[in-house]
């Protein structure tokens, strides 16, 4: 029996040509952490953020100034074994997500140890908008040790670095 839960759905469909439009949209879904259902067919749990939810829509909107077509719908599973598929695609997203951003956090402690420089502050802006990302998600709670985790690694390797990247993302 399926959980049902509810689920936001667009489904979309764009011309071939220009293929830079494939490429937007597809960033753009895993921006928003849409998974891929099947080709032109992506998911959200409702839940998520109202901010998603919007960005969904607006990119429904932008799809279609693209001549393509695009359609917002909310749907839930019939089958429990098909939505427990999804629930794991889309933890595994955010699992890539959240690994990606300790590893990336990882790589600007040395860059840290030493200036405080313009490169520095854009990667940690960059690093602040994935980590919420990631926080507002549905499966918080589930990324939120890896990033804790993260926190402790840090803390072995270089106490300043960890204090700055803490204060920044007010943990």
């Amino acid at each position: 029996m399926a959980e049902n839960r509810k689920w936001v759905a667009i489904s979309y469909n764009l011309p071939i040509q220009p293929s830079n439009a494939r490429v937007y949209v597809w960033r753009k879904l895993k921006e928003i952490g849409a998974v891929p259902l099947r080709q032109g067919v992506a998911v959200l749990p409702a839940s998520s953020t109202s901010a998603k939810l919007n960005e969904l829509l607006k990119l429904s909107e932008r799809i279609k100034a693209m001549n393509g077509e695009a359609v917002l719908f909310e749907m839930s599973f019939l089958n429990s074994k098909d939505e427990q598929r999804m629930s794991e695609k889309l933890y595994e997203q955010r699992r890539r997500d959240s690994d990606e951003l300790i590893k990336k956090a990882g790589e600007l402690v040395p860059e840290l140890e030493g200036k405080n420089s313009a490169s520095a502050q854009r990667k940690i802006n960059k690093l602040i908008k994935q980590y919420r990302k990631i926080w507002e998600d549905d499966v918080q709670h589930q990324s939120d040790n890896a990033v804790k985790g993260m926190w402790e690694q840090f803390s072995s390797e270089t106490t300043q670095a960890t204090q700055l990247l803490k204060n920044l993302f007010k943990l």
